[in-house]
């Protein structure tokens, strides 16, 4: 049996997701207490993404809300 598609509202503002996504370097995820953290989820780039590759804000493209990533040892 075929699923119909969801139908969804295209009232969102990129700009608020925009900064949804940027890395928190003051947050601590609510599951490893480690730093910087997805603000839309309150969690690390690994909690919430399941790559190890995210870490240290590493979830956006290149040059887009990257600027002061530190190491988590700094």
């Amino acid at each position: 049996m075929k699923r119909k598609p969801v139908e969804r509202e295209a009232n969102f503002d990129v700009e608020d997701d925009e900064q949804e996504m940027k890395p928190d370097w003051n947050g601590k995820c609510e599951v490893c207490g480690a730093s910087p953290v997805v603000p839309a989820t309150g969690m690390c780039g690994p909690c919430t993404f399941g790559e190890a590759d995210t870490v240290n804000g590493n979830w956006l493209p290149p040059n887009q809300g990257q600027e002061g990533v530190r190491c988590a040892t700094d």
